[in-house]
């Protein structure tokens, strides 16, 4: 039997009567996001979206996004990470399960000091890969603008993590998997478990 998707009492400002919304409609309006599958247009498009709305609404309030996502589209992680970067609201970001590939790079764009993963969290990096088809031109223009793209994720991780760009290339070179200690001492993240806890608000920042 399929639970589907739980819901909660809310009550709109200024509306007398209660509704019933799905829990993550009612935690999106406490500022608490999540990412939780293998990111295309439509989903990552959805994210930024109500991360540009909420932001708007107040930008003095953070928000949290809690992952548990194996990948996705590089393109779409890129458009992800920079929308981090360009909104005034401060981005919490929370491991609470895997981060694999491009995930733990969006994790990792995250505000210093609000980066957090949960104890038994892990942590995948590799490089961004190519499903390359097609005539042997069309392969080689997309193997060039996948390493363009490899390029410009690398110089993003050194300065996420604080780590040199030639650590971070020989880093990616092959999969490192990675436990949420290892992810602090990489720059990843900068919080584990129990002591992030009073973190994960979204109060003033």
């Amino acid at each position: 039997m399929t639970i589907g998707i739980p819901k909660v009492v809310y009550q709109n400002l200024g509306i007398v009567e209660y509704q019933w919304v799905d829990i993550y409609t009612r935690l999106s309006r406490e500022r608490v996001l999540f990412l939780t599958q293998e990111f295309k247009k439509y989903q990552t498009n959805q994210l930024i979206g109500l991360m540009l709305y909420l932001s708007s609404e107040d930008e003095n309030f953070g928000m949290f996004i809690y992952m548990n996502s194996s990948g996705g589209s590089i393109i779409c992680r890129l458009s992800l990470v920079d929308t981090v970067q360009y909104i005034h609201s401060r981005i919490g970001t929370v491991n609470v399960g895997i981060v694999g590939s491009i995930a733990a790079f969006v994790l990792s764009s995250g505000k210093k000091g609000k980066r957090i993963a949960l104890s038994h969290a892990r942590f995948i990096i590799h490089q961004p890969e190519s499903g390359s088809q097609g005539q042997a031109t069309e392969i080689f223009i997309e193997v060039n603008e996948v390493i363009r793209i490899r390029g410009i994720v690398k110089r993003l991780y050194s300065k996420f993590t604080g780590k040199t760009l030639n650590f971070i290339t020989l880093s990616m070179n092959r999969d490192e998997f990675l436990n949420a200690k290892q992810a602090c001492e990489y720059g990843i993240i900068d919080l584990i478990g129990k002591y992030a806890r009073y973190l994960t608000t979204t109060k003033k920042n």
